[in-house]
């Protein structure tokens, strides 16, 4: 069960001023347009990314660009006119080789379009020109060469019925093994090949260069994808972290080791940190603020409880960001690696976080609910290809989780390995003590360990009797591969935590299959077993 966390703030921050360099790619260069490819949006070897936000240079009043990356395809952007422009922005540069486009209406109709890619908003490469399948109003899917990008754009020259340009959905494609440094000619923005750093330090010693994982898919990742996650093209300790490739001149230090240790104050919107190493508390107040190709290492000084709320990077009410290739070690002495009660905008996430090798916390990712500054505090963010392992009792309530939040709402936890023990509480726990959890999508990513791998509990206001206040609903969890590498059960009694003799079962607001809450292609990776509708069996008998 989750504790109860100290509504108390953390104190007086201890001020040491930050001088961020100005980002740049490094290296990018034009690709020529490739091949077309018309699918649904599901190609072998690539995965779907979600925009941090959206922009456009029109739009209908009622239909904003915001609304291509909420996952609705009944709400869309529209504008009308040759030439138009709507805008995704990847937070940084990411391994880019197509994009996923659901067309308003587009079954009916043929769309008339272009795709670039840039890395700096400024300088634009076309990738793609053509049209639209007019087959399909899902996903409508065209790849070109990897190219690494921050921002993809598609230029609307109208339709086969009239002039309007209309998306519900875009999404980038990007490759789940990313090409190694010359494949292509592109720096290495994605899955890294080379210089990254150690997660097994404990004493912020930093990065060092580690051998490549390679990139050709072993027949073992179908059962066993765990002694080498890197070729089985998961999240592991070679491809998140720094990308020390694009870190020529390897991490500048900031901050001091010493105890008690500094807070490094971010207070400026749209500031940049890049190829730092930093020892230290990062506390973020300010918006649209990169982290990225990093590594940092944080002690709060403080054991149990007394540490609730700690973390090495914090991002505070109304503020942004995204963490990018970041190692964030928590030193034994921290509650999370990332605590977020950050506040989204209609088309920005309070947090993205990608690529992020998190270990020596309690938690990993906490999405907390400051109810007292608004209602938004902790909701829209995005948690895609990252590793959680090697957590510690030794902070907050001892109760170890990858994913945790007691409310929030429209978040996507995609593509990453959870690699707990049984120790641990869950590899995601989704609850509700604070406020109501809503539109939450777990997709895809590779979970062992805990008591139970999942919660997605309704207790509020109390286990017993859930009703009537705060509520879980549009809970997803799709296509997620639970192994048996922490306990024959996934978690140490079961996958899902269940109790029968509760109102919900111990599930989401009226249990699963009510109120948007839905199982669907969630199954055992070592023994094949569909986990949808119940727990799983080991020799005949059901986890529990």
């Amino acid at each position: 069960m989750p504790g109860t966390l100290s509504s108390a703030r953390r104190g007086l921050f201890a001020q040491l001023a930050l001088v961020a360099g100005l980002f740049a790619c490094g290296g990018c260069r034009p690709q020529d347009t490739a091949f077309v490819a018309d699918t649904d949006g599901a190609i072998a070897g690539l995965t779907q990314l979600l925009p941090v936000s959206a922009t456009a240079s029109s739009s209908e009043a009622s239909n904003g660009p915001g609304n291509v990356r909420d996952g609705k395809f009944d709400t869309r952007w529209s504008a009308l006119g040759m030439g138009v422009t709507l805008t995704a922005d990847f937070g940084s540069p990411v391994w880019i080789s197509g994009a996923s486009i659901a067309w308003y209406k587009g079954s009916q109709r043929v769309e008339k379009f272009a795709l670039a890619v840039s890395s700096d908003g400024a300088q634009w490469t076309q990738v793609y020109q053509g049209s639209s399948s007019g087959k399909t109003s899902s996903y409508d899917s065209r790849t070109f060469a990897a190219v690494t990008a921050r921002y993809v754009r598609v230029t609307g020259n109208g339709n086969s019925q009239n002039g309007w340009n209309s998306i519900t959905e875009l999404r980038a494609l990007t490759p789940t093994v990313s090409p190694k440094p010359g494949d292509g000619g592109t720096p290495d923005g994605g899955l890294t090949d080379g210089g990254v750093p150690d997660a097994g330090a404990a004493d912020g010693g930093g990065p060092k260069d580690l051998p490549d994982g390679g990139s050709s898919v072993p027949a073992s990742c179908s059962t066993n994808p765990w002694a080498s996650l890197e070729a089985c093209g998961w999240p592991g300790p070679k491809n998140t972290g720094p990308d020390l490739l694009q870190c020529p001149g390897g991490l500048t230090d900031m901050g001091s080791s010493s105890m008690p240790m500094p807070t490094l104050e971010i207070s400026q919107d749209n500031t940049v940190l890049s190829c730092k190493r930093i020892h230290g508390h990062v506390h973020i107040t300010a918006r649209n603020v990169l982290i990225q190709n990093s590594y940092v290492a944080y002690h709060s000084g403080r054991t149990g409880t007394d540490a609730n709320g700690t973390a090495p990077i914090t991002i505070d009410d109304g503020a942004s960001a995204t963490v990018d290739h970041v190692e964030i070690n928590g030193m034994l002495g921290t509650h999370a690696c990332i605590w977020n009660q950050g506040t989204p905008t209609s088309t920005q996430n309070s947090l993205t976080a990608r690529y992020v090798n998190c270990y020596n916390v309690n938690d990993g990712f906490f999405s907390w609910a400051d109810t007292g500054y608004s209602q938004t505090t902790g909701d829209g963010f995005t948690l895609e290809f990252n590793y959680f392992h090697d957590f510690t009792v030794l902070t907050a309530n001892g109760h170890e989780d990858g994913y945790q939040t007691e409310g929030a709402s429209h978040g996507y936890i995609h593509h990453n390995t959870f690699d707990l023990t049984t120790e641990a509480d869950s590899c995601v726990a989704i609850w509700n003590s604070l406020k109501s959890s809503d539109s939450i999508t777990v997709e895809d990513n590779l979970m062992t360990g805990g008591g139970a791998a999942v919660y997605a509990e309704d207790y509020n206001p109390s286990e017993s009797s859930p009703a009537g206040g705060f509520s879980v609903t549009n809970v997803v969890f799709k296509n997620n591969k639970f192994s048996t590498r922490a306990a024959p059960c996934v978690g140490q009694y079961f996958v899902w935590y269940a109790r029968p003799s509760l109102p919900y079962g111990g599930g989401p607001t009226g249990n699963w299959g009510a109120n948007g809450n839905t199982r669907t292609g969630n199954y055992v990776l070592e023994t094949g077993q569909n986990v949808d509708n119940a727990n799983p069996t080991v020799n005949g008998t059901l986890c529990q």
